[in-house]
């Protein structure tokens, strides 16, 4: 009987080992994914440089940059993305333009399209 209470605590504290390592790599992972959340009604002046902390407020990320934009009927006229990704530069088109925001964080990546309106 002593031997049987003896494996039983040995298999608990074995258990609750591994259910600590397990919190922990779930903490680490959610903790290393970056959160994007876009600004709400954004219109800037055709014309201008758009920086990226203007269109989007972005957590927990190690790089993060618009790594695409194009305008609603998918061209791409007059628009330049500077400074490796922190910035764009819009013509003097006006209209929607769309930009894909792009963050890496320690676990995964994430991209949101985030919708501006030029006037």
């Amino acid at each position: 009987m002593k031997i049987l209470k003896r494996i039983v605590l040995v298999l608990g504290a074995f258990g609750i080992i591994c259910a600590g390592f397990l919190i922990a790599g779930l903490f680490r992972y959610t903790s290393g994914v970056p959160r994007i959340t876009p600004k709400n009604d954004l219109t800037f002046s055709a014309g201008t440089v758009i920086n990226l902390h203007d269109i989007a407020d972005i957590e927990k990320y190690d790089t993060a940059g618009i790594c695409d934009a194009y305008w609603d009927d998918g061209s791409v006229d007059g628009l330049v993305i500077i400074n490796e990704g922190s910035s764009i530069r819009t013509g003097s088109r006006k209209g929607e333009l769309n930009l894909i925001v792009d963050a890496r964080g320690y676990s995964e990546a994430r991209s949101e399209t985030i919708k501006v309106k030029m006037v």
